[in-house]
């Protein structure tokens, strides 16, 4: 658990608003408050004072306990009944506990999209760059990476509408896709230059999966996104040897030359 790496054995009249934010059911407001009465009071004397804070009922306070410690609070608490939370104070842990896995949602909705997007469009860029390349086999395969990320595009559609949002996820017209416009204008160059252009292409993708996958908590969503990184590694690797296998032959083909 984040909050026991980073605050285990660690004294609560000394713990950080990051810290504290990292245990939890603790959420910016509650820390920020829990810091001001501490500042307040010149620090806790015992987990009897931390309970008078507003927002820090039982269950909270026994969150902090298995996390922080409190010097000096055993000795003072030893003996005292357990206070109870009241119905209200119950309530509102459960609500606050609520708005904190809904942000949790937000957040992984939005990666979801994001990368549907992205798909969409590294998807139009494949496709201009098979038909702008000259060479049949590459071509076949620009346009087999170009289906896997169409296929992205439809399981992560599927993904996000199963959380009950509709998702709105179109290719870009090409004239305003970043991707496919660096591709038209690089691809007239020659095949090297097309792939150096996807090359960059896929550096991106393949770092927005990898920060997707830190974001993620679904196990549905994970096993998705890692399957889908899994493309994008084989499509960096593809693109990387087509790469020097060309720049070889050219430095065969020049050294022939001046040979003869």
């Amino acid at each position: 658990m984040a909050g026991r790496s980073q605050t285990s054995g660690l004294n609560l009249n000394e713990v950080s608003m990051e810290q504290l934010q990292a245990i939890e059911g603790i959420s910016a407001e509650r820390a920020t408050l829990l810091l001001e009465e501490r500042d307040k009071a010149g620090g806790f004397r015992s987990w009897q004072d931390v309970q008078q804070v507003p927002g820090f009922g039982g269950k909270l306070i026994e969150k902090l306990k298995a996390e922080v410690t409190l010097e000096g609070a055993q000795q003072q608490d030893a003996g005292a009944e357990p206070v109870q939370e009241s119905a209200e104070e119950e309530e509102e842990e459960e609500e606050e506990d609520a708005d904190a896995a809904d942000d949790v949602d937000s957040t992984e909705l939005d990666a979801l999209l994001a990368l549907a997007q992205m798909d969409s469009e590294a998807a139009t860029s494949y496709e201009t760059a098979a038909e702008m390349v000259p060479e049949p086999h590459i071509q076949e395969k620009l346009r087999k990476f170009a289906d896997d990320h169409r296929r992205h595009v439809e399981e992560l559609g599927r993904l996000i509408e199963s959380k009950g949002v509709k998702p709105e996820i179109a290719a870009p017209p090409p004239d305003s896709s970043v991707f496919n416009m660096l591709e038209s204008a690089i691809a007239t160059m020659g095949t090297r230059p097309a792939l150096l252009a996807l090359f960059g292409t896929e550096q991106f993708t393949n770092v927005t999966y990898q920060t997707a996958l830190e974001l993620v908590d679904d196990p549905d969503a994970l096993a998705l996104l890692e399957r889908n990184f899994g493309d994008e590694q084989r499509h960096i690797t593809w693109i990387v040897e087509q790469k020097d296998k060309i720049e070889q032959e050219e430095e065969a083909e020049g050294e022939l030359a001046s040979a003869t």
